[in-house]
């Protein structure tokens, strides 16, 4: 079922001030275009993560507004205090810096995916030095594996079906992705994941990312909504 929620779509030259703290008559959120969790088509959001949103924010009577941007932009948006939060996110310690994450809102598994003709295993030492490997920009699994010091040679991608394609054309050996991301961009270019080899590697649940300066200046707002993810997911 479509969602009737207002999208605004912003460029990257885009800019919204604020003044003093962020102010909860409307909450500003921001997310990407990631099938199942949130999709972006005709100008209606959809997506079981968008659902869970949304149900949460009726709940607290809350005006909201989410707009769709490529990753890295939807989590500088909430650093810049430009927004409120950001979702569907995992955790890690720089979006910490300067955000607080939320209840989970959905699962999510962290897998590997290499062409079933590529002999190379990721559980091998020798991996991170023969592998190239590929992720979406500014997510968590990106940021794991730059940590990590994997070979990631194309760094640009923002979008599951670039990603799938990149590892299809053989520019990468293999590439790091979300499971139900991974399964619904394969269903829609109509493959096969029987073309894939997958390695699960952990489980990182998501929810929303909420500014500290934002949560600062609205006590018990998390808690509230942290308080209502069971009865929304």
């Amino acid at each position: 079922m479509k969602l009737a929620v207002v999208i605004l779509t912003l460029l990257l030259t885009a800019s919204i001030s604020f003044a003093g703290p962020l102010s909860a008559d409307k909450i500003i959120l921001t997310t990407q275009d990631w099938a199942p969790y949130q999709t972006y088509e005709s100008h209606i959001v959809d997506g079981f993560a968008v659902a869970t949103v949304s149900c949460i924010m009726e709940m607290m009577d809350k005006s909201y507004e989410m707009r769709v941007l490529p990753w890295k932009d939807a989590q500088t948006e909430v650093k810049e205090q430009k927004a409120h939060g950001f979702f569907s996110a995992s955790q890690n310690s720089k979006r910490d810096a300067y955000a607080t994450l939320s209840t989970p809102i959905a699962d999510q598994q962290w897998n590997w995916y290499l062409l079933k003709s590529n002999p190379l295993n990721p559980s091998d030492p020798t991996f991170k030095e023969k592998a190239k490997v590929a992720g979406i920009a500014g997510s968590n699994m990106v940021t794991w594996l730059t940590d990590n010091q994997y070979n990631i040679t194309e760094d640009n991608i923002i979008d599951m079906h670039t990603l799938v394609e990149t590892l299809r054309s053989k520019k990468v050996d293999a590439i790091y992705a979300n499971n139900l991301a991974m399964r619904t961009a394969v269903q829609l270019m109509k493959l096969s994941m029987d073309d894939f080899t997958m390695i699960t590697t952990k489980d990182k649940p998501v929810g929303v990312y909420w500014s500290k300066e934002f949560l600062a200046a609205n006590p018990g707002f998390l808690e509230k909504f942290n308080s209502l993810v069971s009865m929304c997911r």
